[in-house]
């Protein structure tokens, strides 16, 4: 992992027949807290990237959501 690398978490929420539209829900969250993301896309899932000056806060706010942290 790089120096500037923030750790890595999987987060969820709800069910996984529910997660159409958990990018867009993660990516709106942050956004509404002033955290930039980087999103990556594949078929099988999806990676968001923060600053490692943002990422615990970014946790911290995600979960305050309702989202499921497991780092």
């Amino acid at each position: 992992m790089s120096e500037t690398a923030g750790g890595g978490a999987s987060v969820s929420k709800g069910c996984w027949t529910s997660l159409f539209g958990i990018l867009a829900g993660i990516a709106e969250t942050l956004a509404e807290n002033g955290i930039s993301i980087f999103a990556i896309s594949t078929y099988n899932t999806d990676y968001v990237l923060v600053k490692k000056e943002s990422y615990q806060r970014a946790l911290d706010i995600l979960e305050q959501e309702g989202y499921k942290i497991v780092e």
